[in-house]
């Protein structure tokens, strides 16, 4: 038996039936190192003062950078003073930290109880001790509250930390100068706009989307005035080095020979087909039990038998005529439908979780497959008449923003990642037989799949 977990996000408005949508998962064989805590580590070091989860459509957003930079500074400045937080530790605390400790940590704490300076590193090093500690199944439910309770403190800590050795390095002193200068002339321009977002950042809350669209758009006006366009140059030079950060830490995922690590996506042939032309048929749902479907047939293509945790991210779904939240008992009911005569292949339906703090790293990892790739997985007709991009082409885009390497077919022939099914597969089969009649999509997804 090989053991896989199955990370799952979606991207765009699935309310709106104009809307390109998808349904994106990265699937991860048990053994792949580097995919919990040190991921997580990893990904809020890239940038430390934006928000935990980072949220790939905020981040695409110069200005959610310029707000996100500014209340770190806040925090940090009022705040106990950094590296020394001995003040915000219990002495039940420092118990916990001493019991949970090992020989590496010993030390950080003895110095943490004698009020020295920590760094981000050391920090990050107290947060793994306790995670684990709180993970293990014979932790008392008592010891398991104080230690969540702790990791807040601890991960607050090391973010305070990170974001001040973010600024005293390299280019971060420049990015907080252009992120003042910035803020200055957003609040001149529309204050109250302005005012509002910090307001519900300060509180903890995902910032209005439309507020972020509305404030971006002002901030991209400073590219036209010569005495700011520096400023927004800077700004959007860190939010482009961001980006290419996190693509190399795709890469550094995708790095093995073996398919230990891969990419699935389900989008619509046309928009709005996964309908089915149905009223209570539900979007999303039918976008998913494709993704598994093409899980459950990639897997079934190898040897052995395969137990699959499907950990999907929470959201509101319509499903047997009510609004309800896309929970378990949803998706164990998906997964048996999908799984209906499929021996080799096992699934496990797990929590749905909200995209909040504690959200598992590969997750986000998922959010940002999904949002770079959305403007690529578009329908070959689109609703305007106008042709979507050939499938050696969506291919290419795929491959280059996630350096994800084609995987060979059953016969060794390499193949692209993509295929159709349901409606779309019809058309793909009878392209095959009768080139004159199928759509250019069809066409070309039997020439590239027919060996």
């Amino acid at each position: 038996m090989k053991y896989w977990t199955f990370f799952v996000d979606e991207t765009g408005n699935f309310d709106d039936l104009e809307a390109v949508v998808s349904v994106c998962g990265i699937l991860v064989a048990q053994h792949v190192p580097g995919t919990g805590l040190e991921l997580e580590k990893r990904l809020r070091c890239l940038a430390p003062f934006l928000p935990w989860p980072l949220h790939a459509a905020h981040e695409n957003r110069p200005i959610h950078f310029a707000l996100s930079l500014f209340l770190a500074w806040e925090r940090m400045t009022t705040g106990p003073f950094l590296g020394r937080p001995t003040n915000s530790l219990s002495d039940a605390d420092f118990g916990l930290l001493e019991q949970v400790g090992e020989h590496r940590t010993e030390k950080i704490v003895a110095n943490l109880r004698q009020g020295r300076p920590l760094d981000s590193h050391q920090a990050w090093d107290l947060v793994s001790n306790v995670e684990y500690f709180q993970q293990n199944p014979r932790c008392p439910a008592k010891e398991r509250e104080r230690a969540n309770a702790l990791l807040v403190t601890l991960r607050d800590l090391f973010e305070r930390l990170a974001t001040w050795e973010f600024l005293c390095q390299g280019r971060g002193g420049a990015l907080w100068g252009a992120v003042q200068t910035v803020l200055d002339y957003v609040g001149r321009e529309n204050s109250e706009k302005l005012d509002t977002t910090l307001q519900s950042m300060r509180q903890g809350k995902r910032a209005n989307w439309q507020n972020i669209a509305d404030l971006d758009g002002l901030v991209r006006n400073m590219e036209k005035r010569s005495k700011e366009s520096q400023s927004y140059l800077v700004l959007k030079s860190a939010q482009r080095e961001h980006r290419a950060n996190l693509k190399r830490v795709l890469q550094s995922l995708s790095r093995s020979k073996r398919p230990d690590l891969v990419w699935f996506a389900a989008s619509e042939s046309e928009i709005g087909d996964a309908v089915l032309g149905f009223e209570e048929t539900d979007r999303y749902l039918t976008l998913l039990g494709v993704l598994l479907e093409r899980l459950r047939d990639t897997l079934s293509l190898l040897d052995g038998e395969h137990q699959v945790k499907l950990r999907v991210l929470g959201r509101r779904v319509f499903e047997k005529g009510k609004t309800q939240h896309l929970n378990r008992h949803l998706i164990a009911d998906l997964a048996t439908q999908v799984l209906d005569g499929h021996s080799k292949v096992h699934f496990q339906a797990m929590y749905c979780p909200q995209y909040r703090p504690g959200v598992h790293p590969m997750l986000v990892v998922a959010d940002y497959a999904a949002n770079r790739t959305y403007g690529f997985l578009q329908p070959r007709d689109r609703p305007d008449g106008t042709s979507g991009p050939e499938l050696r082409q969506i291919e290419s885009n795929v491959r280059r923003e996630l350096y994800a390497e084609p995987r060979s077919g059953p016969d060794g022939q390499e193949r692209p990642h993509l295929c159709a099914s349901g409606i779309a597969h019809d058309f793909q089969c009878g392209a095959k037989v009768d080139m004159t009649y199928a759509t250019v999509w069809a066409q070309a997804q039997a020439k590239e799949w027919t060996p």
